[in-house]
Parts: structure tokens; C-alpha cells; sequence
């Protein structure tokens, strides 16, 4: 729900080389959440108005933590250029109602994306070894294949190595007021949100008859994301 460190993140990526995304996992009324890319300039305006406007409700609501602003969906399907958007992670409206055996309103909430976004909304899957997420894949794998949109494969990031896993419990812990041994479900259930590398998500995604297919169409998409901040000048 924010672009804190983005500026920082482009540029440290342009110094060694790498062709970094910009983009922001934003959390809609109705507490679910979609990830927008920015393909273009356009899509960098549009995600920046998207947030803008949505610190700015909270800020004007004395009875709002501004710690948890909420976009709101018409917003983003008015100003669909240039951005990407991805289905979201487990949390998200898409992958609930799918877990919930509604798929006939997940394709229609999907196709509502998809008309607006056409081949910019893109279905995410993705396997943290849980298997939550596992029995995810193959319904949303399918829902891509009704709308003939393409899909992705992502790896939700919250900390760089699998061994600052504990750091990382430890922050959340702070966050939420709670010792360690009473986190619970707060916590991860295991390392796998840290930053994969390519040869680890080949190998995870070697097992599968579809994976290959997911991995070359998420490099495609990233080769999509252009946006870069000298486009600004």
C-alpha cells in the first residue's frame, strides 16, 4: 500500500545492471489485494494516484489508522493505462473465492479485470510449500485458460535470504505486541518467502507439467514492465 523505497529500489537496480519492476501490492475495500506493475509512465502516474488517494481518505477519517489505507477498484478500472495487474496472492478475492468452491464468481470477478485490462491482467500462482497455496494452482491455472489470459509464476518476498527468516518473525512479532512462542498463524510457516533465485524456482516448478510454461511467461511479463525512473525526466 505504498511506494516507500521504490526510488531507492529502481535506482540501485540500474547501477548493477538489472532491469528491476515497479510496482505495489495495494489492499482494496473489502480487504482483498491485487499487485499493479508498472508497464509505462502512465502505469507509474496511475499506481502513484491509486495510493495518493488513498492515504488521503484515511488521513481526512479521524477514526482511521493511516498505517491501513484502502484503494478502491473503481478507481483502478478508471485509470487502467499502462498498468499490470496481477490476481493476487492467497489473501486475494480471486484465489478466496476459488477456495471456496465459487468459481463462477471468481470468473466473473476476474473477467470484470480482464475486460478492462485485457492481456495487462494476469493470474498469479504461486507455491510456498504450503498446501494452501498448491491446491491453488491447477483452479487457477484453469480460470486463466477460460478467460485466455496468461498467467504467471510468483514468489511473495518479505525478507532477501532464507536465513533472515528469524529477523523477520521477530519484526512481526514487535508489530503485532505478541512473544514468539504466542505469534501462531502470524508467523510464516516456513523460509520459503524469501527471494528466490532462478534455479530454485525452475526446480520447484520443473515438477509440475505446466511450470515451465508459467516460468518463461513470467519473464516475458517482466520484459513488459519498460518503466524505468529516467522516463520521468
Amino acid at each position: 500500500d505504498d511506494l516507500g523505497g521504490a526510488v531507492r529500489h529502481l535506482e540501485a537496480a540500474a547501477e548493477v545492471g538489472l532491469p528491476a519492476v515497479a510496482g505495489a501490492e495495494l489492499t482494496f475495500e473489502g480487504e482483498h489485494h491485487l499487485t499493479l506493475l508498472a508497464e509505462d509512465r502512465r502505469g507509474w502516474a496511475g499506481l502513484s494516484s491509486l495510493i495518493a488517494a488513498a492515504r488521503m481518505r484515511t488521513a481526512a477519517n479521524p477514526q482511521e489508522d493511516r498505517g491501513v489505507p484502502r484503494a478502491r477498484l473503481e478507481e483502478l478500472l478508471a485509470r487502467p493505462d499502462g498498468l499490470l495487474v496481477l490476481s493476487g496472492c492467497p489473501r486475494g478475492r480471486i484465489p478466496a473465492l476459488l477456495r471456496q468452491g465459487r468459481t463462477g464468481e471468481a470468473r466473473r470477478f476476474a473477467g470484470a479485470l480482464h475486460e478492462t485490462f485485457g492481456d495487462r491482467f494476469v493470474v498469479e500462482v504461486m507455491d510456498h510449500d504450503t498446501p494452501e497455496e498448491r491446491a491453488l494452482v491447477a483452479p487457477l491455472i484453469e480460470l486463466a485458460h477460460h478467460l485466455d489470459a496468461p498467467w504467471v509464476v510468483t514468489n511473495n518476498v518479505h525478507y532477501a535470504r532464507p536465513a533472515d527468516r528469524e529477523v523477520h518473525d521477530v519484526l512481526t512479532c514487535l508489530r503485532h505486541r505478541v512473544p514468539l512462542d504466542e505469534a501462531g498463524t502470524r508467523l510464516r510457516p516456513n523460509d520459503g518467502w524469501a527471494l528466490a533465485d532462478p534455479a530454485a524456482l525452475t526446480r520447484r516448478w520443473d515438477r509440475t507439467p505446466w511450470g515451465r510454461a508459467g516460468l518463461h511467461q513470467t519473464v516475458e511479463l517482466a520484459q513488459r514492465c519498460a518503466f524505468r525512473l529516467a522516463d520521468l525526466k
